[in-house]
């Protein structure tokens, strides 16, 4: 555990690393990056810049505002709903709970796992309770059991610049890919995991962005409660190509302690794992 980064080192040389940038090049240029490669992201080098000692402007001051008011309002949904309802937080509030103080991490929505329809539905009268709403869909996968997922959104606080905040209630945790990768139900035990696999499935959406390679630097400080479980639990939900990736991607911009040797004992299992897709 030795050589984990500390949760504290999220400043602005890791953001240059992240986004590839000379750590000569001005500011302003971490900001352009950040926002290029995924809007939200300029919030979070907003707030470092801020906690680093950086005078923010007008524009920056009222972005970032906004983003942490946002974040405040899925704090208090899922205390609400978590107070009423058993529910698992795939990310969110689970993981930005281990950011530094100061530092904001971006979070467009909040996703939340319930055991059955019953209680989505519950859990969807719970923040009909405490949110406003302007819609709320659902769709329905049929296989071996049929699953749901409820979406209700709501206008941001400005909704000319920013994206309608959002819940996803759904009665499983990872989806799959829709071909290749089955529903899995349930999430792991160990919430770090839960979280890790939760960001590993993004790839089947999206390239990982300077996002995900936070948050699991910041997961590693807190660590999976054992490896060899951890490795047993990615191979069950057949993510190891994901994860390999996800950690690699994580890696090359600070060390990641016991994550670290979670990449090389998957190795083979993401070799395997690939030639069972082909095949």
């Amino acid at each position: 555990m030795s050589t984990t980064v500390r949760t504290d080192s999220i400043d602005l040389p890791l953001l240059y690393r992240l986004f590839d940038l000379s750590p000569d090049e001005d500011l302003r240029v971490l900001v352009r990056r950040a926002r290029a490669t995924r809007e939200a992201l300029v919030q979070l080098v907003f707030s470092v810049a801020e906690r680093s000692g950086h005078r923010l402007g007008t524009g920056s001051a009222d972005e970032l505002r906004r983003a942490r008011a946002r974040a405040e309002g899925y704090r208090r949904l899922h205390t609400a709903i978590r107070a009423a309802h058993p529910v698992h937080v795939l990310k969110g509030p689970a993981i930005s709970q281990h950011y530094p103080e100061g530092v904001l991490r971006p979070t467009g929505d909040l996703d939340l796992v319930v055991a059955d329809e019953r209680e989505l539905w519950a859990v969807v009268r719970v923040v009909l309770d405490h949110q406003s709403v302007d819609n709320l869909d659902y769709s329905v996968v049929d296989g071996e059991r049929r699953h749901m997922m409820a979406t209700l959104s709501w206008a941001p606080l400005d909704p000319l610049l920013d994206r309608d905040a959002k819940v996803d209630v759904g009665t499983a945790a990872y989806f799959g890919d829709g071909a290749l990768l089955p529903v899995r139900s349930r999430p792991p035990a160990d919430e770090v995991l839960t979280a890790l696999l939760a960001i590993a499935e993004e790839r089947f959406q999206r390239a990982f962005h300077a996002v995900d390679a936070l948050d699991v630097i910041v997961l590693s400080r807190v660590g999976p409660e054992s490896v060899a479980a951890a490795e047993a639990t990615v191979r069950e939900f057949r993510l190891a190509p994901e994860v390999t990736e996800l950690l690699a991607h994580a890696g090359r911009c600070a060390p990641l302690g016991p994550f670290e040797e979670l990449r090389r004992r998957l190795e083979p299992a993401a070799e395997q794992e690939r030639e069972r897709r082909l095949a």
